[in-house]
C-alpha cells in the first residue's frame, strides 16, 4: 500500500514518543500490505474499526492511542487523516466528510 500523511505520523510521534515504535512497525506493516478488501485489511488488523467515507481507526499502544486514515483499496493508498490520544479521539466527530468536534 501506498501510505500518504506521513507528516501526520511524525507529528504525532514528536508528542507522544512513548508510542514511536509501534508507530514506526504500523506504517511498515501498512507499505507492505496488499490489500484488496476490508476483509483483508481486517484479517490483518481485527481489532481495526470501520467507519464511513472510508475512514478506518487503528489503536495503537494498547488502544491508548489512535489513527484515522482513509483507505482506498482500489488504488491501493492509506491516508493517514487523524492521529492523537483516545482521549481527543473521543472529543471529534469522524462520521461526516470532515472532522468536527463534538458538541
Amino acid at each position: 500500500m501506498r501510505l500518504i500523511g506521513r507528516e501526520v505520523l511524525d507529528k504525532f510521534k514528536r508528542k507522544h514518543p512513548d508510542a514511536r515504535s509501534q508507530v514506526d512497525l504500523w506504517s511498515h506493516d501498512i507499505r507492505e500490505a496488499d490489500w484488496k478488501t476490508l476483509a483483508d485489511l481486517k484479517r490483518d488488523y481485527p481489532n481495526a474499526s470501520l467507519l464511513s467515507q472510508g475512514r478506518v481507526i487503528f489503536n495503537i499502544k494498547g488502544n491508548q492511542y489512535r489513527l484515522v486514515v482513509i483507505a482506498v483499496l482500489v488504488a491501493g493508498t492509506i491516508s493517514v487523516e487523524w492521529a492523537g490520544s483516545h482521549a481527543e479521539y473521543d472529543k471529534l466527530d469522524f462520521t461526516g466528510n470532515e472532522i468536527k468536534r463534538k458538541r
